[in-house]
């Protein structure tokens, strides 16, 4: 299927050109009842062929390659995810166990994003934190409010 294309695009664009941080948020990720993350079963199977086919692609695959134990730590994230998006929560519940006992196979950047998405409970420091300058709550429903203007520029465009 068409799942993870977006995902697709942008993994062969960040191995064929450079790429400089931006301090600000382009865009968000929205997850809704209709999108197809939520409605294929080969959500994650399409995200670790993404990585797999690009690495065996002779141009991609030499600029850029996870090892066996990077691997491991990106696929239980998505994996986690997709079985939370099917609703599989006792398997969710058995691979966070897992996550949390094993620190040999498993860093702790998956554990702080697996926090971070809030599979993890949160982890209390004295740091303050710090984000970047545009952090803020974004309008998530921005394309709802006004759908005649929106409709409008859609059509002049």
């Amino acid at each position: 299927g068409n799942c993870g294309i977006d995902i697709d695009l942008w993994y062969r664009l960040l191995h064929s050109h450079t790429a400089a941080f931006v301090p600000w948020h382009t865009c968000v990720y929205q997850h809704h009842s209709q999108m197809m993350s939520r409605n294929t079963p080969s959500w994650y199977s399409n995200l670790v062929a993404i990585v797999e086919n690009a690495e065996r692609d002779p141009v991609m695959g030499a600029k850029f390659k996870f090892n066996e134990f990077e691997k491991k730590n990106l696929y239980i994230r998505w994996e986690i995810a997709h079985l939370q998006m099917n609703g599989d929560t006792a398997r969710v519940r058995e691979l966070l166990a897992r996550v949390e006992r094993d620190h040999a196979q498993y860093t702790d950047e998956t554990r702080d994003q697996l926090r971070l998405h809030g599979f993890l409970p949160k982890q209390h420091s004295d740091k303050p934190k710090v984000r970047h300058a545009n952090h803020r709550a974004h309008d998530m429903h921005w394309w709802t409010e006004a759908p005649q203007t929106f409709s409008s520029a859609a059509r002049a465009a």
